[in-house]
């Protein structure tokens, strides 16, 4: 996406996995991980569980390309389980 000036918007991260979920959503353990498919796997939808590295390859361990074309909203792992971990992760969707 770009902003109001036609400039791309770019969200760098650290890597990170996360565990033990508290309330709101929160997590009570965070780690810090050096493979960009471990960071993926914590993302709430598959759409939103993609990646470009310019050195290697566009990176989609969960098929979230196929379903923005398909148009579909797919949960990563157990939707229920997802959904205990951050409730207001349903909202966006």
């Amino acid at each position: 996406s770009e902003d109001d000036n036609k400039n791309p918007i770019v969200d760098i991260a650290t890597f990170r996995s996360e565990k033990n979920f508290e309330k709101y959503g929160k997590p009570s353990d965070v780690t810090f991980v050096d493979k960009i498919e471990d960071d993926l796997s914590r993302r709430d939808f598959t759409i939103n569980a993609m990646a470009d590295n310019p050195q290697k390859k566009f990176v989609d361990p969960y098929g979230g390309k196929k379903d923005v074309t398909k148009k579909i909203i797919r949960a990563i792992g157990n939707p229920d389980d997802r959904f205990a971990e951050d409730p207001i992760r349903i909202m966006r969707g």
